[in-house]
């Protein structure tokens, strides 16, 4: 591309595809012999370390190959050498195989790196003397690298390959189906990509020509739908122009948020520990006093209860609250000053707000 420009392959166009020629089909047939001459000697070596259960050196393998050391370590550097040129060679293959997946929901970045494991596994495999250009044969290792990384990685729940290729085998069947039925009407409209919303081929049929049991192609055309994302935003915006998810549409506006739940029961568990720190006297008090968990009672109704007298019930909660105070235990309740903030005034510290009124204890622990 002219001008130094990026067709959307990002930094690999300008690190790996301007800076490397196209390869003739003669160097094409001597990289690939060598590349086949070390994948020979890494299989020897492969089956030396089995045999021998550890590693084996260059020395040993060398004798088993019949040649000298420094030609076997000869051998492996061509060989690693023309590996990485018919790799740098064709990265433009693997880019130009790359963009046709990028609307499958990975990034462009990804796919080339997928692409390139591919084109790495087909040098492997490049047999040269079968007479056919490199790039045919690596496009094949580089479709199946990518489509397989499309299939495990692009989905928040991985579908296994082999679901993938049963709904390809149905609708493939099913366009067989319907060309041999229609025959001599080319112009009648066949299915096209994923959409089956239009069958006219039932799906028992498809399963019997298939092979294969009816539920288990219902499962399988079920599970390569595309999820829907509960925070997927929306066109649309709310009235003060925040941002709509499709989660926001599906809850009860009045219902309190998840985050709220976890809130209020994480503070309710938080307080029942703190108050089990008192006495059970001192605990009864406290609890009938600002109704946490029992009716709130006066000073001289408590008393009547415990059999005390309203000047001592007075004295035990505030000797309850001098408790409460203390930091071990109000740092406790301090971590939800934040999302509280609405319901007292500001600056007013959580010890203050147990301890100050009644209506501050019983906002704050009810």
């Amino acid at each position: 591309q002219r001008g130094g420009g990026d067709d959307g392959a990002g930094p690999f166009k300008g690190e790996l595809f301007r800076s490397h020629r196209l390869l003739s089909k003669r160097e094409e047939f001597l990289l690939g012999q060598k590349v086949q001459d070390l994948m020979a000697l890494l299989e020897v070596k492969e089956g030396m370390e089995e045999e021998l259960g550890g590693a084996v050196g260059t020395e040993a393998l060398a004798a088993r190959v019949g040649c000298s050391e420094p030609e076997l370590l000869k051998r492996m550097d061509q060989g690693e050498r023309s590996k990485k040129c018919l790799v740098d060679a064709n990265m433009r293959l693997v880019a130009s195989v790359a963009k046709k997946y990028t609307h499958h929901g990975l990034e462009i970045a990804d796919l080339v790196q997928e692409g390139a494991k591919g084109l790495v596994r087909g040098v492997e495999k490049f047999d040269p003397g079968k007479g056919y250009r490199f790039s045919t044969y690596a496009s094949w290792w580089i479709r199946q690298s990518v489509s397989r990384a499309v299939q495990e990685k692009a989905r928040d729940v991985r579908v296994p390959s082999h679901v993938y290729e049963l709904v390809s085998k149905a609708r493939a069947k099913e366009r067989e189906i319907l060309a041999a039925e229609h025959k001599g009407r080319p112009n009648l409209p066949l299915p096209q990509g994923n959409g089956y919303s239009g069958r006219r081929v039932p799906l028992e049929r498809l399963a019997a020509e298939l092979g294969v049991p009816h539920l288990k192609l219902v499962k399988a055309l079920r599970a390569v739908d595309k999820p829907v994302r509960l925070d997927a935003k929306k066109s649309t915006k709310s009235k003060e122009g925040d941002v709509v998810t499709l989660g926001d549409q599906l809850v009860e506006p009045h219902e309190p948020s998840p985050e709220a739940i976890a809130l209020d029961h994480n503070l309710r568990r938080d307080i029942d520990s703190i108050l089990n720190t008192l006495t059970s006297r001192e605990r009864t008090i406290v609890c009938h006093r600002y109704g946490i968990g029992a009716d709130v009672l006066t000073l001289q109704e408590i008393g009547d209860k415990l059999s005390l007298t309203r000047e001592r019930v007075r004295q035990i909660e505030q000797k309850a609250l001098r408790k409460l105070r203390h930091p071990s235990r109000a740092e406790v309740l301090n971590v939800y000053a934040a999302q509280t903030d609405a319901t007292w005034e500001a600056g007013c510290d959580v010890s203050d707000r147990v301890t100050v009124t009644a209506d501050g204890v019983t906002n704050y622990l009810v």
